[in-house]
């Protein structure tokens, strides 16, 4: 199966237009939440919803808003911001880049064009029109979304339309996902889009008795997540828009890629219609790790359903702790619906941007208004301030909806490293645990008896990775090396210490070729023991160095995979100039090349940057012999 890139995202919300708007008000805990007038015949009223500030004649003609439902108009205006950080903008270019035929659309939608049906059906039982609106249908129909979206940019792929209630957008996206991985797509413009701040939908809304009542602090602060003050949901609308792609295919194009989709759970609780059900919703949440192949404790941040109703919330919690065991209690949990409101189909697609943002930018939306916690409510819930997760990983948005659909998506960050591609560094490492300097025979001291030397490495990727490695060895006889490495990521301290043990066997030759072997064990902290074998071909020319190596190791539970790299190295004066590359099976390889001297008797420096699956990694360290 594909892997599944994300490399556009466009946000309209209460919250903010524009999803850096929007992430900013978010983390600043600013709310889009007000009092909105509902004037009705009958009985005029005032709620607390969450309206956009979006005037549709800034974005489309007059004769193209004849045919476009409000839910449309938000969607193709997300589009197009999410395509435009996809560098898909232009046209051309995106024909040119992804077959229009095998770019779809994916959308959800709880109510559709409901808005467009209510006022017409107003105007004409009012007595102002003898008949409907001649685009009454087209207007309120849940697909105008995808065909509007489809208009608007030419794509003519796999079309979907999902009503799943307030899982709808979730559900969508998850559907994207799966036809990208089997090859009915390369590429899915994904999302939700809602519009029902109307009279007909509030005052049925208002009948369920499940709104929020304005709070005393302001109706601003109404929306009040797992708190033991709340008083129930805030209808909101907005749009979510993503752009998915194969993998491969936003790799040939050049594309950013902002995070990998890597799993959705799907479940129906078969319960009651209204009343959330936590063994349900504990079960979509498995499946979705497990799809994405990932553990409860690689999680690093939770966006929750929490619409602020009194069930939901403590049920969701118990869902929470029910699916994450023992790894709920450091899960950090925050609903971002106390700013934006619940959007119903569009939820999904917002709050998965949100939570991709704090994936990005290592920063998780508080679930603001939390002053007092309800007490059945226990898991830690971001209160107030937004927090910095410099760690973080992997995300988890959840979509809950009547019904008893359950719909959870898992987020990767893009440049993630598995515990299999944990073990293969540790592997590749063997020689000298950083990869930069693959196998080196050339330093004459390594082989001399009573030897040895010390090698320390600082890896940055930017804004991602930090780590570091140790690294002693020593030579009891010519040609006989013992060593150990402690590798630290300090950004993932769940999983980020490894311990290596290794031995190298490399005959001594100054010319020609020699042939040797290098194995050992690499324990990876909360993965097992990895052994690893690889053999060694040196070459000595008058080009310089060239190094090969062939081997394999075998991860715990997983088939034995083979290894293999090349790597060469020529002196330039005082200089040592080397690039190598290196890979596994079933993984994409690194490139990497850098340079090393000597700064004083027994001292070298080595400066490496290499490039694996569109990330950039720059190393920087040291080697003391003695």
């Amino acid at each position: 199966m594909r892997r599944v890139a994300v490399t556009g995202w466009g946000v309209i919300s209460p919250a903010g237009n524009g999803a850096d708007t929007f992430f900013a008000n978010l983390l600043a805990a600013r709310s889009g939440l007000a009092i909105m007038d509902v004037n009705h015949y009958v009985n005029p009223d005032q709620i607390v919803a969450g309206r956009v500030a979006f005037d549709a004649t800034e974005h489309f003609t007059r004769m193209q808003l004849i045919t476009m439902d409000p839910t449309a108009q938000f969607a193709v205006v997300a589009a197009r911001e999410a395509l435009a950080q996809a560098g898909l903008a232009d046209a051309q270019a995106r024909g040119e880049a992804i077959d229009p035929d095998r770019f779809g659309i994916a959308i959800g939608t709880g109510m559709g064009g409901s808005g467009s049906v209510d006022a017409a059906y107003t105007f004409m039982f009012e007595g102002r029109a003898p008949r409907a609106r001649p685009m009454t249908v087209v207007l309120g129909m849940n697909n105008g979304i995808t065909a509007q979206l489809g208009l608007a940019f030419g794509l003519r792929g796999p079309s979907t339309t999902v009503s799943n209630a307030c899982a709808s957008a979730a559900t969508a996206i998850g559907d994207a996902v799966r036809s990208i991985r089997h090859g009915y797509a390369d590429a899915m413009l994904v999302g939700g889009s809602e519009a029902l701040l109307n009279r007909g939908t509030i005052k049925a809304w208002q009948a369920m008795q499940t709104l929020a009542k304005p709070h005393p602090d302001g109706a601003e602060a109404s929306c009040r997540p797992f708190s033991a003050d709340r008083s129930g949901l805030v209808l909101a609308e907005g749009a979510g828009v993503l752009v998915l792609e194969a993998w491969e295919v936003a790799q040939r194009r050049g594309a950013t890629i902002l995070a990998e989709l890597a799993g959705f759970g799907s479940s129906t609780d078969a319960h009651h219609l209204t009343q959330p059900h936590a063994p349900g919703q504990a079960r979509a949440m498995r499946l979705a790790l497990a799809d994405a192949g990932l553990q409860p404790q690689d999680i690093g941040y939770l966006n929750a359903h929490g619409t602020a109703t009194e069930v939901g919330d403590v049920v969701e919690s118990e869902a929470i702790a029910l699916a994450f065991g023992d790894a709920a209690g450091q899960l950090a949990v925050s609903s971002t619906k106390a700013l934006h409101g619940h959007t119903l189909g569009a939820a999904g697609a917002i709050e998965l941007i949100a939570s991709l943002m704090a994936l990005r930018n290592k920063q998780l939306p508080p679930t603001a208004f939390l002053d007092t916690p309800d007490p059945r409510c226990t898991l830690d819930y971001i209160p107030h301030t937004a927090r910095p997760a410099p760690g973080l990983r992997a995300i988890m948005s959840n979509s809950f909806a009547f019904g008893g659909s359950n719909a959870v998506l898992v987020a990767k960050e893009a440049c993630r490293m598995t515990r299999a591609g944990l073990a293969l560094l540790a592997a590749l490492a063997a020689g000298c645990v950083h990869a930069g300097r693959p196998l080196s025979v050339d330093d004459a001291s390594v082989n001399d008896p009573g030897n040895g030397h010390l090698e320390g490495w600082f890896a940055r990727q930017p804004g991602k990775v930090n780590s570091w490695t140790l690294a002693p060895a020593w030579s009891p006889t010519e040609g006989i090396e013992l060593g150990a490495a402690l590798s630290r990521d300090t950004t993932t301290p769940a999983t980020g210490t490894a311990v290596q043990l290794k031995w190298r066997i490399t005959p001594s030759k100054e010319d020609g070729c020699n042939i040797g072997a290098v194995g050992g064990l690499a324990h990876q902290q909360g993965s097992g023991n990895t052994p690893y074998v690889n053999g060694l071909l040196t070459c000595n020319t008058a080009m310089g160095a060239v190094h090969l190596n062939l081997g394999a190791n075998r991860a715990p539970g997983s088939p034995t995979l083979a290894t293999g790299g090349v790597a060469f190295e020529r002196a330039i004066g005082a200089i040592t100039a080397h690039i190598e590359w290196f890979g596994q099976q079933r993984a994409k390889p690194t490139v990497q090349a850098g340079v090393r001297t000597e700064v004083a008797k027994g001292w070298q420096l080595d400066g490496t940057l290499g490039r694996s699956a569109g990330e950039t990694l720059l190393s920087v360290g040291f080697k003391y012999s003695f």
